[in-house]
Parts: structure tokens; C-alpha cells; sequence
């Protein structure tokens, strides 16, 4: 501490990693109780908010030298803060020292404004520099009218409920009652008056133009670009994937929109099956011949056909109707089972739609429960269902051009020789299946071969694998290993365990390589130098040991759960460019040097040690500047501290949206995407988000409608929906089995408030 002697009644100090204050930039102070003499200019994060202090003496040098990051005071406090740059000023409503009064002043410059436990305030004159402001309030708050028109985002948290007399004109939080749950749609806002809704699903079409009179008012016909021709067009809408970018372009201008059906197709990738009733829907008069002619055009689109239950599909049949299939479309190219073949049914309607089957163009077929029936002779990929009986499998079983076959997960049974066809290239088994092989029974064809952790626990003998297998996903087992088993063929291997090290140097084209121990106890030691130089992936589950130096071909590592000599493992560091690193939260070595795009941070470290030797195990290691994504691992314990984002990071990956409150920090404005893996059952509700971001994934959502009484939602965990930013607004766009929709929103204010069921992407 011998920088800080002109301090010498500093009760508390933090510099994340380097308590001595000798290598960061990025300095943290802390203090209680009480501070005298001059502030080190070189501050950036400051808390005095529970300290007594002469600010005039504290800040003794020349204001203008100082520039925090974050300046954390206290509320009451009547000192003036002018003439000292604060990017981000907190204000603590926790008074331990008695002092009364009105709010202190808020020096202009401030541009992010944080109260924190903050009770009634009467008065508080905010200066137009402040553009975003944070209110953390315990007790009743109804007097805003403080807040200035300069503002462009308030967020006030609360405990009980609210009334606000006004808001200033630039801030508008959306409040929307929130309907049923819908899947894919589209909403996109046109101007400040109108809308447009579009969407479609297997059983009917939905869109509307809201205000439509005013869309269409400019003419330009002077304009070169709106007489471009038709083919100019044509391939212009080609490249628009989404259907809502399709319809929003033959509004740009009246001429594209009078001659739409002269140009425009709809990616019929995203339409279901047309039929009288599912049309009554199509609110967008303007396109329904459109969309019907697109569908018409294409019957070379390779469908999918589902037996029983709706999916994401083209058509659904069910078994009432299953007796009166006499063929199947030659556009249909997969088909789902679901249900099974129960007793209770009548066989010979699935021997009738197998015999329909097997002269059709199918070359997929999914969830099959059985093989006693003949399959088309073209089928290249079969997956056999849970309920797939262990009955015996004889040569023959199965079609000879099959290239990918999955079992379910309750199969159990040997594989016999000459049951796998010739050109086999994927096996993949499942939960229960554990039966060894004998050399021989694997197709030399076979490119891949997948077992399920920790089932299969059974040793390869010499000749099992086939030499041409390149990719081999194993079970974890810790199971035996001998020279020449494995083929040097292999570019992958995951969920090998680490007995298998000997073994692996002589595999030259091994490129992706995870270490999986599921029975293992205690730390494992792991020497680098044993592992193929060849790799590009490598990633270390159980806890271990590293020695040696990594190979400088890696650019995925995960070594979350390990110990090692971070300068025994990286020599040269400037050897490495890392397109991922795995580390472990709480441990404080230096990432300095290494080029790294992704930096994920795991918190449940295997290595239980790491808990008892760091000091502060509750203080997030410094993030290296120059890493664009940073990943947040699962956690369930607050972190009390951590460094500043460096400006280098433009996206961020949380678990769950909890996770982002705990991080106890605003998102910074370098911050251009926001992923949220799952939310939490007990609090949906998401934390601030910048006005910079730009993309917003989010595992699940409802939507709000008060106005779009007319549209049905629905919820379908497995779909993705959408969510566009377009200057100032937002555009949803999602599909459910029945419903498909659109929507524009002004403001995600409220909106992502009520998320509260499944898979969004806001872009």
C-alpha cells in the first residue's frame, strides 16, 4: 500500500486481482469510517458513501484531473461535486451518520444517475446532461415531475405499488396487458400512426394493416429507384428470408405496391399447407393471392407430414383420417409418427399406410415404433421411438441405402452382423443401451458413432471401430484403452475420459477433443505435451491438474475445473488467439496478452480448493481488454465485486435473467447484444437494458395486446420468435401451429416485463 501513504486512514480498499495497485488501470477504492488528505488521481471506481470526509480536502488537487467511472456519495451530503467529470454518479440513501437536509446537488455532466434506497423525495433539480436514471425506492414515490425532457430512459424499481402525476415527453413506458402466448410472429411499426400485422400457421393466415389509409401517400414516380423493373425486384425481395421484409418493401412506394403481384413471392419455408380454413385469417387482402400463388409455384418444396400431432410442418394428419391416405404428395419428403401403434388400434390401417408409404418419396422418417412393415427402399435417415420394442433385429431389417439411423432411448439389445447396411454413415444410440460389439458389425462406411453419458460403459477391442470414423462421442466411462483401437481417421472425440491420454498422440487429425469423467474422484493430473498437436478445441470437465504447455493450434479451451500455472501453460502467449476460453470466475491470474473473442466465466469450478486458497472468492477476476463476448456461467450466490466491461465487449451471454441483476452493474452502452438463457419462474422480469443494445435473445415471452383483440396466441416451447429493432421501434414476428402474427412495438418498456414463455430474438 505504499502508493496510498498520503491516505493513511483508509479503513478499506479493493483492486480486483492486484491488491498492490501496480498493473490495473482499472482502480477501486472503497471507504469507511473516516479519509483524510489527497485523492489519487488515478481513481476510476470510487465509494464514499459510508465515509466522513472534507471533500476539499480529499479532492485537493485540480478537479479537472479526475474522471470515475462511477462515484458512489451519499445522499444527504450537502458538498459539491462541480467541476469533477462522473460518467456515473449512485446516490445512497443510507445514512449512518446523521445528516439532514435536502437531496444533494447533481453536478451537470452526470450522464447515468443511480438512486439507491431511496424513501419520499420532495425535490431534486436534475441537470440535462443526465440521460438515463435508475430509482431503487422503498416507500411511496409520486413526485417525478423533477425528471427532465432530456431524458431517454427511467427505470424506478419498487416495492409497493406507484402513482406518477407526470413523465417528461422523451420518456414512455410502455404499459400492456399481457394476452395468450403466441409463436413466430411478425409486428412492424411503419410510421408513428401506422402498423402491420402478418403471420401464417398451418391452419390459417393472419395480417392486417392498422390506419392502412395513411401507408401509401407518396408517389415518386420521378424517383430512379422506384422504376426499377420487375426482375430488379423480383431478386431484391429473393434475398429477404422473412416474409414481414417482403410485404414492408412494396410499401416503400406507391408503384411497387400497385404492381406487387408483377414481383413479389413469399418464402413459403414459413407457410403451411393452404386450405379454405385456414384463410379466413388473411386480413391483408392485398396478398392473399400472393401468398396462395407462392405455395402453387413451389410444390417442389420438400414438405413434412406428421401422423397424429400438429408440429412446425406442412401437413398434419390424424388417425381418423389415416384409413383414407391412398398415396402420399411426392413433395413430401419426412414424415413425424406420434402415438404409437397401441393395441387398440387397428393394425391394418398402418399396413395400409405403410404400403402408401413405401412407394413414395420419403427418405425421412421419425419416431418410428416399428420394423415389421416395409419402408421405402429410398429412406436415408430413420430414428426409432422411445417406445421401439426390443425385438430382434435380422438382417434385412432395414433399408439398404440408409445413411443415418437413431434408436430410442429404451433400446437395449446386441447388434448383430450384417444388420447396419453398407452405407451407414451416422449411429447414434441411446439412454439404455449398453451391449459391446464385435469386430466386424460396424459398417466401414460409419463416419460417426454416438453413445449417451454415462450409459455405455463398454472397451472397443481391436477392429470395432471402423477405420474411416470421424467423429466418436463416447460415454465418460472410465474404461480400458489399447494401441491401434482407435482409428487415426477421428477429427473428434467428446466425452472420452482422461485414461485414454496415452492413446491419443498418434491420432494426427484429431481436431476437437472433451474430456469426460463421470466416475472419477479427486484431481486428475493431465500432461499437455501427450495431447496431438493437431487440436483446435479442448475441453477439460473434470478436475484436474495441467501440466506442461498447450498446444498453440487450440482455439477453444475450457479448463473451468482446473488447476495449473497459467504462465506454465502459456509460455508465449503471444503464440494464441483464442476463438473461446473457459475460466474459472474467482481465480485472479492475469489473462493479459492472450487474444481472446469469447471469455466464458464458469462459477461451479470442480476444483473445490479454488474456494479456500483465493481470498476473496466472492470478487469476479478482471476481464481482459480486447474480448468481444463475455458468457456468464450459473450461479447462486451474489458477487460483491468485480472489475469494469472494458469497452471491447460488445456482447454479453447470462444464464438466466436473475444473473444480470446480480452482476449489481448497468450494462454498458459498448454492449450491443444480450443474450438471456431462461428466466426465472419467480421473477420474469428483466433488469435495465441500454438504449444502444441493438439484439435481445430471450428463451421466452408473452406478448402484450390491447388493440389486436382479433389475434389468436398461442405458446410452443420449441419455436424461436423475433424480435427486429428498426430505428425507434420494434417488430415481432412469430408462428404457433394455429396462428401466425405481426406486430409492431413503440417500446419494449412493459413488454419484456411479461416474459413468460418461449423463445425470442430481438435483432
Amino acid at each position: 500500500m505504499d502508493q496510498f501513504t498520503a491516505v493513511p486512514n483508509l479503513s478499506e480498499s479493493k483492486n480486483v486481482g492486484d491488491p498492490r495497485f501496480t498493473k490495473s488501470s482499472r482502480i477501486v477504492l472503497r471507504f469507511k469510517r473516516t479519509a483524510y488528505l489527497s485523492m489519487p488521481s488515478t481513481i476510476k471506481y470510487l465509494d464514499i458513501s459510508d465515509a466522513r470526509y472534507d471533500v476539499d480536502e480529499i479532492f485537493t488537487n485540480d478537479r479537472s484531473q479526475y474522471h470515475f467511472e462511477t462515484l458512489k456519495v451519499n445522499g444527504f451530503r450537502p458538498d459539491s461535486l462541480e467541476n469533477i467529470k462522473i460518467d456515473h454518479l449512485q446516490i445512497s440513501f443510507r445514512d449512518e451518520h446523521g445528516y439532514e437536509g435536502l437531496l444533494r446537488d447533481i453536478p451537470n455532466g452526470v450522464r447515468y444517475l443511480s438512486f439507491r434506497y431511496c424513501s419520499a423525495i420532495q425535490y431534486i433539480q436534475i441537470p440535462e446532461s443526465v440521460k438515463f436514471f435508475k430509482v431503487d425506492c422503498y416507500d411511496q414515490y409520486d413526485h417525478i415531475d423533477f425528471i427532465p425532457n432530456a431524458l431517454q430512459e427511467l427505470i424506478i424499481k419498487y416495492d409497493i405499488g406507484q402513482t406518477f402525476r407526470s413523465l417528461p415527453g422523451l420518456v414512455n413506458p410502455l404499459t400492456i396487458p399481457t394476452i395468450d402466448s403466441v409463436d413466430r410472429i411478425f409486428l412492424r411499426k411503419l410510421d408513428d400512426s401506422n402498423y402491420l400485422i402478418f403471420g401464417q400457421s398451418n391452419s390459417r393466415f393472419i395480417g392486417a394493416f392498422i390506419n392502412q389509409s395513411q401507408l401509401i401517400n407518396n408517389d415518386n414516380q420521378s424517383n430512379k429507384l422506384v422504376n426499377l423493373s420487375h426482375l430488379l425486384l423480383s431478386n431484391i425481395v429473393f434475398y429477404l428470408d422473412n416474409n414481414i421484409d417482403r410485404i414492408v418493401f412494396t410499401l416503400v412506394c406507391k408503384r411497387w405496391f400497385d404492381e406487387r403481384d408483377k414481383y413479389l413471392t413469399f418464402n413459403i419455408k414459413d407457410i403451411n399447407e393452404i386450405n379454405k380454413e385456414n384463410t379466413s385469417h388473411i386480413y391483408l387482402k392485398s396478398y392473399r393471392s400472393s401468398i396462395i400463388n407462392s405455395i402453387k409455384l413451389n410444390k417442389k418444396y420438400m414438405g413434412v407430414l406428421s401422423i397424429f400431432q400438429a408440429l412446425e410442418i406442412n401437413i398434419v394428419i390424424y388417425l381418423d383420417n389415416l384409413k383414407d391416405i391412398d398415396k402420399i404428395q411426392p413433395n413430401i419428403k419426412t414424415i413425424v409418427l406420434f402415438g404409437g401403434f397401441d393395441n387398440q388400434f387397428d393394425h391394418s390401417v398402418f399396413e395400409n399406410f405403410f404400403s402408401v408409404l413405401s412407394n413414395s418419396n420419403v427418405t425421412k422418417l421419425e419416431k418410428c415404433d416399428t420394423l415389421k412393415y416395409r419402408l421405402p427402399e429410398n429412406l436415408t435417415s430413420l430414428s426409432l421411438s422411445d417406445s421401439f420394442p426390443n425385438e430382434t433385429l435380422l438382417p434385412g431389417s432395414l433399408p439398404a441405402k440408409l445413411k443415418k439411423l437413431c434408436f430410442g432411448s429404451n433400446f437395449n439389445r446386441p447388434i448383430p452382423a450384417g444388420l447396419l447396411p453398407n452405407t451407414l454413415e451416422k449411429l447414434i444410440f441411446g439412454d439404455q443401451f449398453d451391449k459391446p460389439f464385435e469386430p466386424g458389425v460396424l459398417p466401414s462406411s460409419l463416419r460417426v458413432l454416438k453413445f449417451v453419458v454415462p450409459s455405455y460403459k463398454q472397451s472397443f477391442q481391436v477392429g470395432v471401430l471402423p477405420q474411416n470414423l470421424e467423429v466418436l462421442v463416447y460415454s465418460g466411462h472410465f474404461s480400458e484403452m489399447t494401441e491401434e483401437v482407435l482409428p487415426t481417421s477421428l477429427h473428434t472425440l467428446l466425452e472420452v475420459p482422461t485414461s485414454w491420454i496415452p492413446y491419443l498422440k498418434p491420432l494426427t487429425n484429431l481436431k476437437s477433443l472433451t474430456f469426460t469423467n463421470t466416475y472419477s474422484a479427486g484431481e486428475i493430473p493431465i500432461d499437455l505435451s501427450l495431447l496431438p498437436t493437431s487440436l483446435t478445441k479442448l475441453i477439460i470437465r473434470p478436475p484436474s491438474r495441467l501440466t506442461s504447455t498447450m498446444p498453440t493450434t487450440i482455439k477453444d479451451l475450457s479448463i473451468i475445473n482446473s488447476q495449473y500455472n497459467i504462465d506454465e501453460i502459456f509460455k508465449d502467449r503471444s503464440q494464441y488467439r483464442l476463438d473461446s476460453l473457459g475460466v474459472y470466475a474467482f481465480k485472479h491470474d492475469s489473462l493479459e496478452g492472450l487474444a481472446i473473442k469469447e471469455l466464458v466465466i464458469g462459477f461451479h469450478s470442480g476444483v473445490r480448493k479454488l474456494a479456500t486458497v483465493e481470498k476473496k472468492p466472492d470478487i469476479l477476476r478482471e476481464i481482459p481488454f480486447g474480448v468481444e463476448t463475455l458468457s456468464f456461467g450459473y450461479i447462486f450466490s451474489d458477487i460483491t465485486h468485480h472489475y469494469f466491461i472494458p469497452s471491447s465487449v460488445t456482447k454479453m451471454i447470462f444464464p438466466f435473467n436473475l444473473m444480470v441483476t446480480r452482476y449489481n452493474n448497468e450494462i454498458p452502452s459498448s454492449v450491443k447484444e444480450l443474450v438471456v438463457k431462461s428466466l426465472s419462474l419467480n421473477n420474469a422480469k428483466l433488469p435495465v437494458i441500454p438504449s444502444t443494445l441493438s439484439t435481445l435473445s430471450l428463451p421466452e415471452v408473452s406478448i402484450p395486446s390491447n388493440k389486436f383483440d382479433c389475434l389468436n396466441f398461442h405458446v410452443e416451447p420449441r419455436l424461436n420468435y423475433q424480435i427486429r429493432k428498426i430505428d425507434n421501434h420494434y417488430i415481432f414476428f412469430g408462428q404457433s401451429f394455429n396462428d401466425i402474427v405481426a406486430m409492431i412495438l413503440p417500446s419494449l418498456d412493459g413488454f419484456v416485463e411479461r416474459c413468460t414463455s418461449s423463445g425470442i430474438k430481438i435483432k
